[in-house]
């Protein structure tokens, strides 16, 4: 990265600059990243004032929390060289924090990061909402789709998991215990038996 010799020039390395930083962060390459930021380069991932870029600062971290890409994320969040990035902005298609994401596909690792971050482990989406905004938190979904690990991490980071969702008025706790029984029978179909080598299978967080 070095000073362009005119503004023409600059202009064309900013775009490969940012090009480049774009790839890195979707293709979880923290290392490339820090690389470039190491020397002296703008990445240019959110400049402000354009509707492209601030739709981009809400889906960006959603989108590597959902991938499970935890390096990326934290240096999208916790380097000031990058800036511009927040841990409670929302997919407009469904109200999905970056934190539900990363509970909804199990990735501890990005809900650690958010955490430290200062994120709500307790905001609420669209999903499971009604006429009083009362839709499924993290937890909420990380139970639903069977992530215990990712149920743990959020309860460890203060998650309350007897929130109720509005539209069936189930907690975390009832929709993991429902998800749980749900692999027991699979398994009881399997000729799996609770307790042998193949078929033991833990019923509670």
């Amino acid at each position: 990265y070095v000073p362009a010799p005119d503004a023409s020039t600059a202009k064309i390395r900013d775009a490969q600059i940012r090009a480049a930083a774009l790839a890195a962060t979707r293709g979880g390459s923290a290392t490339a990243l820090r690389l470039m930021l190491d020397r002296g380069a703008d990445l240019g991932l959110f400049e402000d004032g354009a509707e492209e870029e601030d739709r981009l600062k809400c889906t960006m971290g959603i989108e590597c929390a959902g991938r499970g890409r935890a390096e990326v994320l934290d240096v999208l969040l916790t380097d000031r060289r990058v800036g511009g990035l927040s841990t409670e902005c929302r997919d407009p298609r469904n109200g999905m924090t970056a934190l539900m994401a990363a509970a909804r596909f199990g990735h501890v690792a990005c809900i650690a990061v958010l955490v430290d971050a200062g994120c709500d482990v307790d905001a609420r989406s669209d999903f499971g909402s009604g006429k009083q905004g009362g839709g499924s938190t993290a937890a909420m979904m990380a139970a639903e789709n069977g992530h215990a690990g990712a149920l743990n991490a959020l309860r460890a980071a203060g998650a309350d998991v007897d929130l109720t969702r509005e539209v069936d008025g189930k907690t975390a706790m009832q929709l993991h215990r429902e998800k749980v029984a749900g692999e027991m029978k699979k398994l009881s179909n399997m000729g799996y038996v609770q307790g042998s080598s193949i078929g033991d299978y833990a019923t509670e967080i």
